[in-house]
Protein backbone atom coordinates (compact mmCIF):
# COMPACT_ATOMS: atom_id res chain seq x y z
CA UNK A 1 0.00 0.00 0.00
CA UNK A 2 1.32 3.46 -0.75
CA UNK A 3 1.85 6.04 1.83
CA UNK A 4 0.01 8.10 3.18
CA UNK A 5 -0.52 11.36 0.63
CA UNK A 6 1.45 9.59 -1.71
CA UNK A 7 0.38 8.47 -5.48
CA UNK A 8 1.83 5.34 -6.64
CA UNK A 9 3.48 5.15 -10.40
CA UNK A 10 1.67 3.19 -12.38
CA UNK A 11 5.02 1.72 -13.69
CA UNK A 12 5.64 0.10 -10.78
CA UNK A 13 3.82 -2.32 -10.89
CA UNK A 14 4.99 -3.21 -14.53
CA UNK A 15 8.68 -2.84 -13.14
CA UNK A 16 7.72 -5.69 -10.22
CA UNK A 17 6.72 -7.66 -13.22
CA UNK A 18 9.85 -7.17 -15.04
CA UNK A 19 12.34 -7.86 -11.92
CA UNK A 20 10.28 -11.17 -11.59
CA UNK A 21 10.97 -12.47 -15.15
CA UNK A 22 14.66 -10.88 -15.09
CA UNK A 23 16.07 -14.71 -15.69
CA UNK A 24 16.10 -16.03 -19.16
CA UNK A 25 14.43 -19.25 -17.40
CA UNK A 26 11.54 -17.07 -16.38
CA UNK A 27 11.60 -14.74 -19.13
CA UNK A 28 10.53 -17.43 -21.21
CA UNK A 29 6.65 -17.77 -20.53
CA UNK A 30 6.08 -13.64 -20.79
CA UNK A 31 7.79 -13.81 -24.06
CA UNK A 32 5.79 -16.20 -25.36
CA UNK A 33 3.08 -13.80 -24.15
CA UNK A 34 4.11 -11.67 -26.18
CA UNK A 35 4.99 -13.33 -28.95
CA UNK A 36 1.08 -14.46 -28.93
CA UNK A 37 0.02 -11.30 -28.64
CA UNK A 38 2.19 -10.21 -31.86
CA UNK A 39 0.83 -13.06 -34.06
CA UNK A 40 -2.80 -12.10 -33.17
CA UNK A 41 -1.44 -8.27 -33.79
CA UNK A 42 -2.73 -7.30 -30.48
CA UNK A 43 0.87 -6.22 -30.14
CA UNK A 44 -0.27 -2.75 -28.15
CA UNK A 45 -1.25 -5.05 -25.37
CA UNK A 46 2.48 -5.97 -24.35
CA UNK A 47 3.08 -2.84 -24.86
CA UNK A 48 5.57 -1.42 -22.26
CA UNK A 49 3.79 2.20 -22.06
CA UNK A 50 0.70 1.28 -21.58
CA UNK A 51 0.30 1.81 -17.72
CA UNK A 52 2.99 5.56 -18.64
CA UNK A 53 1.32 9.19 -19.68
CA UNK A 54 1.25 9.33 -23.36
CA UNK A 55 2.84 12.75 -23.12
CA UNK A 56 5.97 11.41 -21.97
CA UNK A 57 6.17 10.20 -25.76
CA UNK A 58 5.32 13.39 -27.19
CA UNK A 59 7.84 16.06 -26.32
CA UNK A 60 7.41 19.04 -27.26
CA UNK A 61 10.59 20.17 -28.90
CA UNK A 62 13.99 18.42 -29.15
CA UNK A 63 15.81 21.11 -26.90
CA UNK A 64 15.60 21.73 -23.37
CA UNK A 65 13.60 19.94 -20.23
CA UNK A 66 12.10 17.99 -23.47
CA UNK A 67 15.56 15.54 -23.48
CA UNK A 68 15.24 14.57 -20.12
CA UNK A 69 11.35 13.42 -21.46
CA UNK A 70 13.12 11.64 -24.72
CA UNK A 71 15.29 9.57 -22.01
CA UNK A 72 12.41 8.61 -19.64
CA UNK A 73 10.07 7.54 -23.08
CA UNK A 74 13.32 5.70 -24.53
CA UNK A 75 14.22 4.03 -21.14
CA UNK A 76 10.64 2.49 -21.07
CA UNK A 77 10.72 1.88 -24.49
CA UNK A 78 14.21 -0.17 -24.19
CA UNK A 79 12.53 -2.29 -21.67
CA UNK A 80 9.42 -3.23 -24.43
CA UNK A 81 9.11 -6.45 -26.08
CA UNK A 82 7.22 -5.72 -28.87
CA UNK A 83 9.18 -2.31 -29.72
CA UNK A 84 9.85 -3.77 -33.25
CA UNK A 85 6.40 -3.92 -33.64
CA UNK A 86 5.94 -0.24 -32.41
CA UNK A 87 8.56 0.91 -34.69
CA UNK A 88 7.15 -0.78 -38.02
CA UNK A 89 3.71 0.80 -37.12
CA UNK A 90 5.01 4.20 -37.06
CA UNK A 91 6.78 3.47 -40.15
CA UNK A 92 4.38 1.98 -42.12
CA UNK A 93 1.41 4.19 -40.61
CA UNK A 94 3.88 7.62 -40.81
CA UNK A 95 3.83 8.54 -37.54
CA UNK A 96 5.06 12.18 -37.71
CA UNK A 97 4.92 13.15 -34.28
CA UNK A 98 6.02 11.07 -30.74
CA UNK A 99 8.47 8.54 -29.84
CA UNK A 100 8.21 5.31 -31.16
CA UNK A 101 9.84 2.13 -30.95
CA UNK A 102 12.39 3.93 -29.34
CA UNK A 103 12.85 6.24 -31.95
CA UNK A 104 12.27 10.12 -32.39
CA UNK A 105 11.26 11.05 -35.18
CA UNK A 106 14.57 12.90 -36.16
CA UNK A 107 16.12 9.41 -35.57
CA UNK A 108 13.51 7.71 -37.52
CA UNK A 109 14.15 10.14 -40.49
CA UNK A 110 17.50 10.01 -40.29
CA UNK A 111 17.20 6.18 -40.29
CA UNK A 112 14.98 5.94 -43.48
CA UNK A 113 16.99 8.05 -45.12
CA UNK A 114 20.57 6.34 -44.33
CA UNK A 115 18.51 2.95 -45.52
CA UNK A 116 18.88 1.09 -41.98
CA UNK A 117 15.64 1.15 -41.77
CA UNK A 118 13.18 -1.26 -43.76
CA UNK A 119 9.72 -1.75 -42.78
CA UNK A 120 8.15 -5.53 -44.30
CA UNK A 121 4.63 -3.77 -44.97
CA UNK A 122 2.35 -5.61 -42.55
CA UNK A 123 5.19 -6.70 -40.60
CA UNK A 124 7.79 -5.40 -38.37
CA UNK A 125 10.58 -2.98 -38.65
CA UNK A 126 14.26 -5.01 -39.50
Amino acid sequence: MAAEGRRTDPMDGYMQLTRKWRSARQQRPFQAWAARLIADGAWRLGAACRSADPDLFFPVSSTGKSLEQVAQAKAICARCLVRRECLAFAMRTRQFHGIWGGLTEQERDQAEMAGQLMVIPGGSAS
